[in-house]
């Protein structure tokens, strides 16, 4: 699957509600975070319009997400850039973690993903860090844990480490093969197969 700038632009903004007028400042909030650099690696050049896979799409989402939790848009690229890796091999085993394509399309119909076969990110929001010590937030913490194992992460979690947001990668995969579906009148189970496809390539 290939997105152009507009298109993303459409499902990113239904995904988070947009109205029409505000269209114009939510494409400047994306512009803005391209600059910055996320999604990493996206396929654009002088004179070429940009065209998001899979990767850069839910990086981009994600990103998005962690701004609307609070972080500043640099804070969220650098999360992004800083674990594009750790990401990209969550993404891929999601597919196979749920079992078939037919489970994939009934997460994506249904908008949830069934909780002990997702993947949680633990994202520290860090909202005060412009105002620290320069040079003692390193790398943006992410945390990647098995949906069969919150309970037993949040009970062994120290005070700092348990002050994470915690994000349902899965269902947030599963939200957006809907709505790329709805926004481009495609059957969801052409949607859900092109990300079956794209995760089966990308594997170990």
């Amino acid at each position: 699957m290939e997105l152009g700038s507009r298109d993303v632009e459409e499902v990113l903004g239904a995904r988070h509600g947009m109205w029409p007028e505000r269209k114009i400042a939510f494409r400047g909030r994306l512009e803005h975070l391209r600059r910055l650099g996320c999604p990493p690696g996206l396929n654009t050049g002088k004179g070429r319009p940009a065209v998001f896979g899979w990767k850069q799409f839910i990086e981009l989402s994600l990103a998005l997400d962690f701004i609307n939790l609070g972080m500043t848009p640099e804070h969220a690229s650098r999360v992004i850039k800083d674990h594009q890796t750790s990401l990209k091999d969550a993404l891929v085993s999601l597919p196979v973690r749920l079992g078939s394509r037919e489970d994939l399309r009934q997460a994506a119909q249904i908008e949830k993903w069934p909780i002990d076969r997702t993947l949680f990110l633990l994202v520290g929001v860090n909202a005060l860090a412009a105002l620290e010590t320069p040079g003692s937030a390193d790398t943006p913490g992410l945390g990647i844990v098995e949906g069969r194992l919150i309970n037993v992460w949040l009970r062994g979690a120290s005070a700092h480490q348990s002050a994470n947001v915690v994000v349902d990668l899965g269902t947030r995969i599963a939200n957006l093969l809907l709505l790329t579906s709805r926004w481009g009148k495609r059957n969801v189970a052409d949607i859900t197969n092109d990300f079956f496809d794209w995760a089966e390539g990308n594997g170990p």
